[in-house]
C-alpha cells in the first residue's frame, strides 16, 4: 500500500489495525495542528509536548470510538486535543504562571481575533492559522482580513512550516 495516498478513513483503519505505518502517518499529518491548538491552550512547551503525547496515546488506544459518519478525522483528534488540554489545565497539572489559565488564554485570542486589521496592517501567519484552527474556512479568514483566499493558503502553509521548524520530534 502506498501511504502517501492514504484517506483519513483508510488512517483509522490503519490505527484500528495497531499497524506501526498507520500511527506514524497520523503522526506526520497531524502533528504540527495538534501542537498548535494543544501550545494555544497550554502555553509552556514542555506541557504542551506532554499534552501532544497524551493526545496521540488518547486517539491510538480509543480509535474504535471515532465514527467517519459523526466528523473527519482530523476534526475528532483535535476535540481530544482540545479536552485533554483544558483537562490538563484543570487538573493542576501545569504550573501556573501569571496569565496562563485557560480563561486567559481563550479571552485573549477571542479579543485577537474580533480586532478587525486596520489597513495597511500586516497580518501574520499565526492570526490567521489561529482562525483556521477555530474552525474558519479560508474564504471566511479571507473575508475577516480582505485577503484573497490565495493569500490565506499561502500564510497557513507558513505558519504550519514555522510550527514545524519551532517543534523537533
Amino acid at each position: 500500500m502506498n501511504y502517501n495516498y492514504v484517506t483519513s478513513n483508510q488512517l483509522a483503519e490503519l490505527i484500528r489495525q495497531k499497524k506501526s505505518e498507520g500511527r506514524t502517518l497520523c503522526y506526520q499529518r497531524h502533528a504540527c495542528i495538534l501542537y498548535g491548538i494543544i501550545s494555544s491552550i497550554v502555553t509552556d512547551s514542555c506541557d504542551s509536548e506532554k499534552v501532544l503525547q497524551q493526545t496521540f496515546d488518547h486517539v491510538f488506544a480509543n480509535i474504535n470510538s471515532y465514527d467517519a459518519k459523526c466528523g473527519s478525522f482530523l476534526t475528532w483528534t483535535i476535540q481530544i486535543a482540545r479536552n485533554i488540554s483544558i483537562t490538563y489545565l484543570r487538573g493542576g497539572k501545569q504550573i501556573k504562571h501569571p496569565g496562563n489559565d485557560i480563561e486567559t488564554n481563550i479571552n485573549q485570542a477571542q479579543v485577537k481575533l474580533s480586532l478587525v486589521p486596520a489597513i495597511g496592517v500586516e497580518i501574520t501567519e499565526h492570526e490567521v492559522l489561529a482562525m483556521v484552527l477555530q474552525g474558519c474556512r479560508a474564504h471566511e479568514v479571507a473575508a475577516h482580513f480582505n485577503l484573497s483566499v490565495e493569500v490565506v493558503k499561502i500564510k497557513i502553509r507558513k505558519a504550519m512550516l514555522l510550527k514545524a521548524n519551532r517543534v523537533s520530534y
